[in-house]
């Protein structure tokens, strides 16, 4: 192609056997040219540009909350597995609050939140709290198996995080479910009743019969062309794409965010190969009126208590809040009013508040779990051997005590 300018044409050739363009018309089609080049030239970026797979990759954002938080080895059945998971607080708490995150995000969406929550929880009290937000399989920067060996439905996530309560050595712990950390949490709290010490309810969806997706989660889940193509785009890290999400995102779901912060959203979505996983996550809703019923079962049970913290512009349907809040409130559960200020990512845009609320509720609703029982001393008759190291047939009370302590302090950074 020549880059010589082309030769303007005479006045007599434009004007000539040729209609007059009605006004506002002229150069229309220039600009649709043009528009029609940029999205082709931004698409062939995001397709040909791979997900970035090592920390020394990460957005200086998604690093420092890397760096926030640790690496935590699981395993479900055979399979070994690691799960990203921030924290906040002290190391050795009685007391373990979980933050359950929804789609497309990750524990980075309560990052501003989670310190707060530990100051809440942990000032003027007797009682001590460890806050924890997993990052769900195939979601942030928890391990994302590929779907054709993994099941990522609501049950196979809750199984999940589970298997990380388990691995952070939690006897229970105090749920705080966001989006369709909602249904996971409770898909969890139905199997695991006695290791939940209490339920609170963000923004999430529970009347699964009439529930419809919000744009863009609809296409999220809809033709897996179209829902591939508008994955590449949401997780592009190139302008302008960049700009249209955080423009997208500051609508839809966070006012109090940054261009940088919502790049590293998509950054997050993408990481690791994350498309496949992301997308079956989509498609294993279970969307079933007769569900609804598995998920408002525990909080319905009486085995723990409940509240509902609502927020006063979410993208998800305005009949959820009504219907979760009359459900907690039939029950005796709390309903947090007014909503809190905020769209629909709470942990962006109220932070504090949503501390304080969760906070106040947790700490007036629930009391301390008793001390456990003092330690037994195996050592006498056994002498100095049985003593030393449990993994040589020695030290019980040394191998135990330095494992737990060594590896939740150092090992997992938690």
């Amino acid at each position: 192609m020549s880059d010589k300018m082309p030769t303007p044409p005479r006045e007599e050739d434009k004007t000539e056997g040729k209609t007059e363009s009605p006004p506002g018309t002229r150069g229309e089609g220039g600009k649709v040219l043009f528009a029609v080049a940029l999205v082709l030239a931004c698409g062939w970026l995001v397709l040909t540009r791979n997900p970035a797979t090592g920390v020394h990759d990460m957005p200086a954002a998604v690093l420092h909350h890397f760096e926030s938080g640790a690496l935590v080895p699981i395993r479900m059945g055979k399979r070994r597995m690691e799960m990203f998971v921030a924290s906040a607080g002290p190391v050795r708490a009685e007391e373990t609050l979980l933050v359950l995150h929804g789609v497309p995000a990750s524990s980075f969406s309560f990052r501003k939140a989670l310190p707060p929550l530990a100051r809440a929880l942990n000032t003027g009290s007797h009682r001590s709290f460890r806050v924890v937000a997993p990052d769900m399989p195939g979601l942030g920067l928890s391990d994302k198996p590929d779907p054709s060996g993994f099941d990522y439905s609501w049950p196979g996530l809750a199984e999940a995080v589970m298997a990380t309560i388990d691995a952070l050595h939690a006897e229970k712990v105090h749920l705080v479910l966001h989006d369709v950390g909602g249904p996971v949490g409770l898909e969890l709290a139905a199997r695991y009743p006695h290791r939940v010490a209490s339920i609170t309810l963000l923004n999430t969806l529970l009347d699964l019969g009439p529930f419809s997706r919000p744009f863009p989660m609809n296409v999220f889940a809809g033709n897996p062309v179209v829902a591939r193509a508008l994955f590449r785009t949401f997780t592009a890290q190139i302008p302008p794409l960049t700009w249209l999400n955080a423009a997208l995102f500051k609508f839809r779901g966070a006012a109090s965010i940054s261009v940088t912060d919502t790049s590293a959203y998509g950054y997050l979505l993408a990481y690791n190969n994350g498309m496949e996983p992301f997308l079956a996550i989509m498609h294993g809703f279970n969307l079933s009126a007769d569900h609804t019923q598995v998920l408002t079962a525990p909080l319905t049970s009486g085995a723990f208590p409940v509240a509902y913290v609502p927020i006063d512009d979410d993208v998800i349907p305005g009949h959820q809040a009504e219907f979760i809040a009359s459900l907690v409130a039939s029950t005796g559960g709390h309903v947090v009013s007014p909503p809190l200020a905020s769209k629909h990512f709470v942990g962006e845009d109220a932070p504090d508040a949503l501390a304080d609320a969760v906070a106040g509720f947790v700490l007036s609703a629930t009391t301390a779990p008793p001390p456990p029982p003092p330690p037994v001393d195996n050592s006498h008759g056994h002498g100095h051997g049985h003593g030393h190291g449990h993994g040589h047939g020695h030290g019980h009370g040394h191998g135990h005590g330095h494992g737990h302590g060594h590896g939740m302090g150092h090992g997992y950074g938690l």
